[in-house]
């Protein structure tokens, strides 16, 4: 069962795995770094890249993010789409995202809830309702803390939800926290 990340808020990161639950302070986040370190080196050993789908139609809170990534240990392959139709076509491999090796599978889904086209909340059923996508850890980043908002990520089957302000805001504690969540996906 893989660990969902139910809260981030000022530098503090809740998990939940079925009944348990871990809290993390981002600061004295020892074992993540770890896990980030060991992921890190398999990829070195493996010579590959995690493949990260990021859907984001802010080009301001995309460049943020894409930034954060790349100054992550992990080694990225970052794909960008801009409204939840295209992310649908990409996912499915369909219309201009049809070439599987230009545009492969991706290893995780950064997905924004308020999309054009197609909101995220379609997207992600849509994702987990898909017998070859079902599997596909996605971790909603986005600003609406509304509670409807969570609850219902969560029943569609998001790997985690977390507020842009934690990435938007430039703090020291949040720099190590996109690593975090990537390697428990």
């Amino acid at each position: 069962m893989l660990w969902r990340v139910v809260v981030v808020l000022w530098g503090v990161v809740r998990f939940q795995r079925g009944e348990e639950e871990e809290v993390l302070n981002v600061s004295e986040a020892s074992e993540s770094s770890r896990r980030r370190e060991e992921l890190s080196g398999e990829q070195e050993e493996e010579g590959r890249r995690l493949k990260v789908l990021l859907v984001e139609d802010e080009e301001a809170h995309a460049i943020i993010l894409k930034r954060m990534l790349q100054k992550s240990r992990l080694k990225t392959q970052i794909y960008e789409v801009r409204d939840g139709e295209s992310a649908l076509n990409f996912l499915f491999n369909r219309g201009e995202y049809a070439d599987k090796e230009k545009y492969p599978r991706p290893d995780v889904v950064l997905l924004d809830l308020r999309l054009p086209k197609v909101d995220g909340t379609e997207v992600l059923r849509q994702i987990k309702e898909s017998r070859e996508l079902r599997d596909l850890p996605v971790v909603v980043l986005t600003s609406s803390d509304r509670d409807e908002d969570i609850i219902k990520t969560y029943e569609n089957g998001a790997s985690g939800y977390i507020l842009k302000t934690s990435f938007i805001r430039k703090s020291p504690r949040m720099d190590s926290l996109l690593d975090i969540i990537l390697s428990i996906v």
